[in-house]
């Protein structure tokens, strides 16, 4: 379905840009024609996304391919990366074995020589390099039996910086960040009434998508 705003803007649900969910919140307070108040929508949009991106969510696993590389222990991870489920030696589409996660801290403490490995078993991820790190890089005789790592991961959205950006999650969340961004710019022009109704209509709206999001769980959990 597409819906016509304000006879200008074109919205269609699934998909809202950065200036298509900028203006859904501006028009709450009809404030679309305000340069000022459209870099406070986008701010408040990127705080109701922090909000989003500080737990795990069901609706938000990803899988990246890593192909391993000989002598490599260490892999790059996608950007939006949050925290591991799964990772998975793979032999071309034929799953092999589950790698075991440890925590960055008792990995470095456990597995510090960086040997080659027919076989291993375990992984971490470094957040602040965004990697995955084997337990030993890929030997000759590790890559005759695996070719890739299928890493499954909790994501997280993306920040909103362009007008043609998008935050990569799932539709569900374009509400609540509608109308928690709603409440933060109603709130700065002093329309308190406006503000604590999509507050509370935002609070309603995260409390839908974790109890539906229930089930979700790190590697380690």
């Amino acid at each position: 379905m597409v819906v016509t705003v304000g006879g200008s803007a074109t919205i269609s649900p699934g998909s809202l840009s950065a200036a298509e969910l900028i203006r859904a919140v501006l028009d709450y307070v009809q404030g679309s024609n305000d340069a000022e108040l459209r870099d406070s929508a986008r701010r408040e949009l990127n705080m109701a996304i922090d909000e989003v991106n500080c737990r795990n969510w069901r609706r938000l696993l990803a899988t990246q391919t890593i192909t391993l590389v000989a002598g490599d222990d260490s892999y790059e991870v996608d950007s939006t990366f949050r925290e591991p489920y799964r990772a998975v030696l793979y032999s071309g589409t034929s799953r092999r074995l589950r790698l075991t996660y440890i925590p960055l801290q008792t990995f470095l403490d456990e597995y510090s020589d960086g040997t080659l490995s027919s076989q291993p078993g375990c992984y971490t991820i470094d957040h602040e390099n965004r990697s995955l790190i084997l337990e030993e890089g890929a030997g000759t005789s590790l890559l005759s039996i695996y070719d890739t790592i299928q890493l499954t991961g909790y994501k997280r959205l993306s920040y909103l910086v362009q007008d043609s950006d998008m935050h990569g999650g799932v539709p569900e969340f374009n509400a609540f960040l509608i109308w928690q961004a709603r409440s933060g710019v109603a709130a700065i022009r002093g329309e308190d009434s406006l503000s604590m109704r999509a507050e509370a209509k935002a609070r309603h709206i995260f409390r839908c998508l974790c109890v539906d999001d229930a089930a979700a769980a790190t590697d380690w959990e």
